[in-house]
Order: C-alpha cells, then structure tokens, then sequence
C-alpha cells in the first residue's frame, strides 16, 4: 500500500540534481502508482460484472483491525446482517460501524495493529513476512503432514536470519543504498497495519513488495557466500542492464493489462439449449473444471486424502475452521458421495453452491444442464443448489 510511494520518494532523493530533492521525479514517480491504479479501476469497471464497488473487501479487513485482529471474517459473525445488503450497501454499513468502533474503544484497534505486526515479524506463522513459503494449507489440512510444517518454518528462519544480515550489511556498509533500504521498510512496515498478513492469502495482497522483501535473505546469502569464500569466484551483486529484460518486461506489462479487456470484448455470450425441469425445481447450466471442485466419499483414509478427493469424516473436521457458523452449519448437513462446486448459473449469471451426487455424474468435467432445488440462505453469503438431475452438453 506503501511501499510504491515510498519508492517515489526515494526517486525524489535519489535524482535530486543540484538540490536536495527533485520534486519533478517524485511527482512523475507518484503518477506511475497512480497509473497503476487507474489502469486497473478501468479493466475492473469493463471485465467485471455487476455494480461491485472496487477493493471492497477492503473495508472488512479494517473491521478485522478496529476490532482487535479479528480477521476480515469477523465482520460475517458479529454482523451477519451485511448478506442481505447489496455490495455498496454493505460498504456503507461496515463503514459506519468501523467508525463507531473506532469512537467507542480505540484500544481495540491498538491491539489489532500490534496483532498485524506480531504476525508479520514471526517467520514461525504461515501467515508472516515470508509467508509465501509454505507447503498451502489445503496440505496441511488435507494430510496432517506437520512434519512438513516444521520443516518449512525453519526454512521462514533461514531466510529471516538472512534478511537481518542483509538489511544490516546495507544500512551500515552500502551508503548508496542505505536510504533505498530504509524507505522499503518503511513503506512496507506503514502498510501492515492495513494489510494484516493474515488476511493477505499467503503474502498475496503483498505482491509488490515481496520481490524487495525477497531481496534481503539473497543479499544476506550473498555476503556468506563470499565472506567464507565457499566459491573460488566472487560473486557480484550486479546484473548489467539488459535489452532482453526491458523487452521482456514490456511485453509482460501489455499482457497483463490488455489480456482481461480482450477476454471481455471478445467473449461471446454461450448459447444454451432449452430444456425444462420438473415443478419445484429450476435449471442450471453449469461449467466444472479441473480445481473447481472437491468430491465427499464416505469412506476415505485420512491418509488417501488427496485434492479433489476427500473422505467425510476429514471434510467434516475442517469445516469447523471456517469462521461462518452458519456455513458450518449448513456444511454438517451435506452427505457424503456428493460433488461439490461453487460456480455460476450460465444462464444468470448468479453464483451459487451446487451439490451434485457423484452417481449422476459419467464424468466429472464439462459442461452440464442440471436441474436442483434452491434452499433458503439461511444467513450464508451464496445460495446453495441441491441437483437432482444432470445432462452433459456436448
């Protein structure tokens, strides 16, 4: 959140000219950050559907915070109420309660903030700093392997341990460098009190500054290697501009943002055969792809457990770390020997949970017109489907 106008700051310092600081560089670094935003405000109102607000999800993380570090789930089981309301609606809402809680006991936020950065700094947590390097918690879950957790949290230690000797080698040694590496932290560190690690998805939402948090255990990792000298060449630090790079980069960056407007412009709406269902019931057409989906078999080793597959009994106990008790609830009720997906109605476009039992099903992939049941909410954010019929489409 940080880390980029931090950068620009630098650029300020670092292309100062005859004075102290270049403003001229600084506002041209700003306006890159602020065409970065743009561009994606603008893929976001063409590709995406509906009147979704943008970064939306950002306002739960700050409930999260202002509640203590609760996490962005803790809105869903103190105020429940927000699944009635439409996206800006629900924005608006949450917003108005982070701000009477913020009145009424700022103390929370406090703790929530020293939360978010005990979290960050602990390279033990999945959710830190390096929280990348993790074996993915549908691993862990899935298999119980914590042998393997241990064995990536020292990695984490390794690489904090590396990181220290990095940023202190450049701070005190590399003068050049030492403001450089000052900013980063600083505008990473700024950000953690709004991104909490934990509500990050594995470092995800720190995509930006990972490649510079990166950049500290190999510079650690540098200064070892030639200060015990375990090469007989030196290795340099610097990579010599390259023309392939630049290019490289470049085609990188119009792949990126073009890619989701040309999907946009060029996608064809599916022409869907007509059928019908039988009274009390409604039609879906479906798409289920590979990773979409997980199949509930009644009788499964915990130890043949493996993604889509997955035996009741496992499927049963990790519901429970969802932080929606009624999901959890409605998740108890569901059998086993059953699909399950969450995608949309082709037909609406409408998202929904869609239970399908795995003896109606030949094969599980593709495309399918299935009729179901619509059962009540019941406080969850995604109407579930019970289907009771299913015809491939060829």
């Amino acid at each position: 959140m940080f880390l980029l106008p931090a950068l620009a700051v630098w650029m300020g310092f670092r292309f100062q000219g005859t004075g102290r600081f270049s403003w001229k560089y600084f506002i041209w670094g700003l306006m890159a950050c602020a065409l970065g935003f743009l561009v994606n405000m603008i893929i976001f109102k063409v590709a995406v559907s509906g009147n979704s607000p943008l970064f939306a999800n950002f306002i739960y993380t700050l409930y999260g915070i202002v509640r203590g570090g609760g996490g962005y789930t803790l809105i869903y089981r103190e105020h429940p109420e927000i699944f009635t309301f439409t996206k800006p609606e629900q924005v608006t809402h949450v917003l108005n309660i982070v701000v009477q809680s913020m009145r009424s006991d700022p103390g929370l936020f406090i703790q929530g903030v020293i939360r978010a950065y005990t979290g960050f700094l602990d390279p033990g947590r999945n959710y830190g700093m390096f929280g990348f390097v993790n074996p993915g918690e549908e691993y862990i879950y899935a298999l119980h392997d914590y042998g393997n957790v241990v064995f990536y949290r020292w990695v984490r230690y390794g690489l904090a341990l590396l990181c220290s000797i990095g940023f202190l080698h450049k701070v005190i040694r590399q003068k050049n460098e030492r403001l450089l590496v000052i900013l980063i932290w600083a505008g990473i560190l700024l950000s953690v009190m709004f991104v909490p690690p934990g509500d990050a998805d594995r470092m995800r939402a720190y995509a930006t500054s990972i490649p510079f948090i990166v950049w500290f255990p190999s510079s650690g990792l540098h200064i070892l290697i030639n200060h015990f000298k375990i090469f007989h060449q030196k290795i340099s630090e610097k990579c010599p501009p390259s023309e392939l790079l630049k290019w490289t980069a470049t085609v990188l960056v119009l792949v990126t943002f073009l890619t989701p407007l040309l999907v946009s412009w060029l996608a064809k709406k599916p022409v869907l055969p007509e059928a019908s269902c039988p009274d009390g019931q409604s039609s879906y057409y479906i798409n289920i792809r590979k990773g979409s989906y997980i199949v509930i078999h009644k009788n499964l080793p915990k130890e043949s457990t493996h993604l889509p597959d997955i035996g009741h009994n496992t499927f049963n106990l990790n519901i429970h770390n969802l932080p929606d008790s009624s999901m959890v609830s409605f998740l108890d009720t569901v059998p086993a020997n059953n699909l399950l997906t969450v995608t949309i109605n082709r037909a609406t476009s409408n998202l929904h949970w869609f239970f399908i039992p795995v003896d109606l099903l030949e094969r599980i992939e593709g495309d399918y017109f299935t009729c179901g049941q619509l059962k009540a909410k019941a406080g969850l954010p995604i109407s579930p489907v019970m289907i009771t019929y299913v015809e491939k489409l060829e």
